[in-house]
């Protein structure tokens, strides 16, 4: 699996920002994949109308073509995490969100935010730091 992908095992523990996290980029993966089924839809009718139209045989087949591209793009939504990256060799949603992320960490060690942006970032932070803490003390007192 890619290095984003990896499969959790049942034994560890997920931080609250891991879990976040990885909600987020399912949740994008699920937005890129609608679009893209939304956008197939059409073109599939279409495709199917030119090849009718010219004859096309199963080679040459538009129809054929817009499938090869909707495999790619699967491969590279990677929406279940279903494709091995060390396999495939294909850049998938989860490494674009990794770039950025590593981007967005550097620029923040370095200190090329702005003050508004650092401060935001460190309160959401310590909320989510915060919120299994919260979560345990709240469980306890339930049990009492």
């Amino acid at each position: 699996m890619n290095k984003n992908s990896e499969d959790i095992s049942k034994d560890k523990t997920l931080s609250s920002i891991d879990k976040i996290k990885r909600f987020g980029i399912f949740q994008l993966k699920l937005a890129l994949d609608a679009v893209r089924d939304i956008l197939l839809s059409p073109l599939s009718f279409i495709m199917t109308v030119v090849d009718i139209l010219h004859n096309t045989n199963e080679k040459d087949s538009h129809f054929n073509k817009l499938l090869s591209f909707g495999r790619k793009t699967e491969r590279r939504i990677n929406l279940f995490n279903q494709h091995d990256q060390d396999v495939d060799g294909v850049q998938t949603v989860d490494d674009l969100v990794s770039q950025v992320e590593e981007v967005v960490v550097r620029e923040y060690k370095e200190g090329h935010v702005s003050a508004k942006t650092k401060k935001s970032l460190q309160l959401t932070l310590a909320k989510l730091r915060r919120a299994p803490k919260q979560a345990a003390d709240d469980q306890g007192e339930t049990n009492k």
